[in-house]
């Protein structure tokens, strides 16, 4: 999740003007609102984990279904 600001005059998908809320949200919709003049992100996360590279330890799926 990102820290992001609202900076416009309006509420960003619920989140009055000037307040700070953290979301995971589409980059294309952010780069959208930061254009717009709508948003400033703060904050962007990076997940330590990326789901591509992520590799369930060996055995996991068949443990689960006995328990």
């Amino acid at each position: 999740m990102s820290l992001y600001r609202v900076v416009g005059p309006r509420a960003y998908r619920e989140h009055q003007p000037n307040t700070v809320f953290e979301a995971s949200l589409d980059q294309a919709a952010v780069a959208r609102a930061v254009a717009r003049g709508d948003l400033v992100e703060i904050e962007r996360s990076r997940p330590a984990i990326q789901p591509e590279r992520y590799t369930p330890p060996q055995g996991w799926h068949t443990e689960q279904q006995e328990g």
